[in-house]
């Protein structure tokens, strides 16, 4: 769906799954809102053939928690459409992170191994 503001330009578009409404992305252009989208169900069409740990900085752009099978999951999106995600059980520390806030991540592909936010 595209997401406008009262004047009627375009702001965002979103993807929401309808048999389970709290799967749900969002971007400013509509392919990586559909990036994203097939991002929460593993469905990366470059996925990494050997996924190696690396260190990414990343500017929050959006946060979304979404619960999959009883377990939340802390979704963080940054600059150009990047994704990434962690158990909320295994990084309690992220339910404080907000929009905005800088953060370097450990990952594996798109998994996220540690966080530490910028002071």
């Amino acid at each position: 769906m595209v997401l406008k503001d009262a004047g009627g330009l375009v702001k965002l578009y979103a993807a929401v799954n309808v048999e389970q409404y709290n799967l749900v992305s969002t971007a400013a252009t509509l392919e990586d809102c559909l990036d994203g989208y097939k991002a929460l169900f593993g469905e990366e069409e470059n996925p990494l053939p050997d996924p190696t740990e690396t260190t990414v900085t990343l500017d929050i752009t959006d946060i979304q928690r979404i619960v999959i099978d009883g377990n939340t999951y802390i979704y963080l999106f940054g600059d150009g459409g990047n994704l990434y995600r962690a158990k909320a059980a295994d990084h309690e520390e992220m339910l404080t992170l907000q929009v905005g806030d800088n953060v370097t991540l450990t990952v594996i592909g798109k998994e996220i191994q540690t966080c530490a936010k910028a002071e």
